[in-house]
Formats: C-alpha cells, structure tokens, sequence
C-alpha cells in the first residue's frame, strides 16, 4: 500500500504537464522551437540557392558582353583601315607630251607636208616635274597619315584588349568568389540542418521511451489498483 501512494502522484504530475508544453521531459528542450529552426534554415538554403543562380546568370551576361566588345572593336578597326585605304590618291599616269602635234595638224589642214620651220614646241618638263614632285609628296603624305591612323588604331586596340582582359579577369574572380561563398553558407546551413534533424530524432525517440514507459506505469497503476 506504500508503494502505491508513491507511484500515484508521479504518474499524475507527468500526465498533467506533457500535453500542457511541448518539452522534452528527459533535456527539457523546446521541440516546436526547433521545428522552427529547420524550416527557418531550409528557407535560408533556399534564398542561397536562388542568389548562387542569380550569380551564374550574371556571369554568362558578362561573358556575352565581353564577346560583343571584342565583335564590336574587330569591326571599328577594319572600318578604320578601310577608310584610310581609300584616302590614298591613286597613281596617276603621265600624260605624254609631243610638240610635233601643231605641225602636223598644220599640214593637214594646208594639204603640204610640213615644213622645215615647226613651230617651237611648248616646253613641258617643267610641268612634268612639277606634277610628279606634286604626286610624290601627296602619296608621302598619304602614306604617313595612314600609317599614323594605323598606330593609333594598333594602340587603342592594345589598350582596349588590356582593359577587356582585366575586366574579364576581375568578373571571373568576382564570380568565382560569390559562387564559393554561396556554397560555404549552404554547405554550413546543411550541416546545422542535419544536426538540428539528428536532434530532432533523438528526441522523439526519447519521447517514445517515455511513453513506452508512461504506459507500463499505467498498466501497473492499473494492477495495483483495487
């Protein structure tokens, strides 16, 4: 009889406070409260998993940019030698002279042979002279303003390969870190997930020894009973 008055009290106490808080009467922990914290978690790797997407997504831009750069920059300079091509005077042939056409233009209009006496012919070398050194010196300067234009084309197209690189460099890096930092937070969230669940298991099958053992007090309360 002395035992049953001890037993009796435990048993209610236990059956009055198990459904009034969801606690773990062996550790006293909160199982709601970590319910909360697997699913708070879960969404966090989620959120992750968009913005390491959103990342990947960013850097085929970038790369699709840079490839229009280098497209766009391949036809500037062909544009450009292009032009300087045509701004090159052609060379001209020389205009054969002859101060023999008079006389005989003379003659065929008079019907006679021409005579001894031509008339003076018009000196021409100086104007050739003057025409070829005109030509050479056009061509001179053609040549030295395409081969200006041509350097500078070379330079702006070493200074923008210099700057795509780097660029491309700099986005790749940046890509690169974002997208190890994403896996890192992930990686962390699903090992504390996995805690969180392995906890979450331990206590359940404490609670289920629990009630295994609740119930047998029962059977013995009830055995025990008059």
């Amino acid at each position: 009889m002395y035992s049953k008055l001890r037993v009796l009290p435990v048993v209610t106490t236990l059956a009055k406070e198990e459904p009034a808080m969801n606690i773990c009467p062996a550790c006293g922990i909160d199982c709601d409260a970590d319910q909360r914290s697997i699913t708070e978690l879960q969404a966090q790797v989620n959120l992750l998993s968009e913005k390491a997407t959103s990342a990947a997504d960013k850097l085929a831009d970038y790369e699709d940019e840079i490839r229009r750069l280098k497209c766009d920059f391949s036809a500037d300079l062909n544009t450009g030698q292009h032009a300087t091509s045509e701004t090159t005077p052609p060379a001209t042939e020389g205009v054969p002279t002859s101060g023999v056409f008079p006389g005989r233009l003379a003659a065929l209009i008079g019907g006679k042979r021409p005579s001894s006496i031509a008339p003076t012919p018009i000196p021409t070398d100086d104007r050739s002279s003057s025409a070829s050194s005109r030509r050479e010196s056009d061509l001179a300067a053609a040549l030295a303003k395409e081969h200006e234009l041509r350097q500078k084309a070379e330079g702006q197209a070493n200074q923008m390969s210099v700057e795509i690189e780097e660029l491309s460099v700099t986005l790749f890096q940046q890509a690169n870190d974002m997208v190890a930092e994403e896996r890192r937070a992930r990686a962390k969230l699903e090992e504390r997930i996995e805690i969180l669940e392995k906890r979450d298991t331990e206590k359940r099958q404490r609670l289920e020894r629990l009630e295994g053992a609740l119930k047998r007090i029962e059977r013995v309360r009830g055995m025990l009973s008059p």
